[in-house]
């Protein structure tokens, strides 16, 4: 009888921990699907991040280039265009292009300047004109400005 009563409390004892075992398993499992959820909502932001640093890169690529459009080695406009890029400002825009001879439509049309407008290179402080038909060396670092041309007449 002693035997059979250490049976039933074996039993029992079994029974318990293996009810124990399954609410852990059962815990775990729902900690496990918790944890696959939450992988895949960062999978996604991950996702959305890549796209939107693939977007960034794009315009960056198409902001440099409309910015060095023409000014490659054989471009037709003839211009002495070196390799290295350099960096110009033009009306307190930063553009880089290759060094070398440009003429003032180039920079006009890079900025997108009327013809008509004034087109000046700032040397020391002063506003320097520099004609249509005028060319630049350009060397790195250039700061030039445009302005409406202010005429001899006046409407007042």
């Amino acid at each position: 009888m002693e035997k059979d009563t250490q049976r039933k409390q074996d039993h029992e004892n079994e029974d318990e921990m293996s009810h124990e075992l399954e609410e852990e398993a059962e815990k775990l499992d729902k900690e496990a699907h918790k944890l696959e959820q939450e992988a895949e909502k960062l999978e996604k932001e991950a996702h959305k991040l890549e796209e939107k640093a693939d977007e960034l890169k794009k315009e960056v690529h198409e902001h440099e280039h409309e910015h060095d459009h023409d000014h490659g080695h054989d471009h037709e406009h003839g211009g002495d265009h070196g390799d290295d890029f350099v960096t110009i400002t033009i009306n307190g825009t930063i553009y880089k292009i290759h060094r070398g001879k440009y003429t003032v439509l180039e920079l006009k049309t890079l900025a997108h300047i009327a013809i008509a407008d004034e087109f000046n290179q700032v040397v020391d402080g002063n506003l320097i004109p520099i004609p249509n038909d005028g060319s630049i060396h350009i060397k790195g670092g250039e700061i030039f400005a445009s302005n409406v041309p202010s005429g001899g007449s006046s409407w007042r």
